[in-house]
């Protein structure tokens, strides 16, 4: 019978033996020793289907992205607190759809309070309502007030004059579309394998058990 086992468990075993040293031999004699030992938790090795090697590759993957995803926004963040502080407690992001975030889009317009206080604020209300029309939002006059009081009473601490502030800014957006559109390939891909599985059907009419979408994690 062949066996798999975390080579973490192994290295632990092997650790705390009073025999030290590393030989082949040894190594051989520490191995065969766990087996004895540990029989009866012992599970046969079989070979994976190939569509469960792809999904825990989609998987990892999944999870790597989720990570890259965290730090972009932390730092989309901080960027804002920068060029447009309070500007999150007025314009909620989405994050049932990321397809459909209204704070990314609106920062994408305009990007830095310097590019709304230039505008007086009935001209800036008509823009706001112009754009919202176009985006497919809401058309608020009393929220395009609220932010342009609040873009006026604000003191941005990076520079719009500065070139990289708008590249850092819309950068920062463009890169967690392109994360979200990897995710959001990764998922329907998982999904495709898995409703190749027999036991989908199954798993799927479970209580609490339904399709999994990128931004319910």
């Amino acid at each position: 019978m062949v066996s798999v086992i975390n080579p973490l468990v192994m290295k632990r075993y092997a650790s705390a033996s009073i025999r030290k040293g590393k030989t082949d031999k040894l190594d051989a004699m520490k191995i065969a020793s766990y087996g004895i030992m540990h029989w009866s938790n012992l599970q046969k090795y079989r070979l994976t289907n190939e569509i469960y090697d792809e999904l825990k590759l989609l998987s990892r993957q999944y999870l790597q992205y989720i990570g890259m995803k965290v730090k972009a926004k932390n730092m989309f963040g901080n960027l804002l607190d920068q060029t447009m502080p309070g500007i999150k407690i007025i314009i909620s992001s989405n994050a049932h759809n990321p397809k459909k975030n209204k704070l990314n889009a609106f920062v994408y317009r305009y990007w830095h309070y310097d590019n709304i206080t230039k505008m007086s604020e009935k001209r800036f209300v008509s823009s706001y309502q112009k754009w919202a029309r176009k985006e497919g939002y809401h058309q608020s006059e009393t929220k395009a007030r609220v932010i342009y009081a609040l873009a006026v009473d604000s003191i941005p601490t990076l520079d719009s004059k500065h070139p990289s502030s708008k590249m850092f800014v819309l950068e920062s957006i463009r890169t967690l579309r392109h994360i979200d559109s990897i995710l959001t390939m990764i998922l329907s891909r998982m999904k495709e394998l898995a409703k190749s599985l027999p036991e989908y059907e199954v798993v799927s009419a479970m209580n609490g058990v339904g399709e999994c979408n990128e931004w319910s994690r």
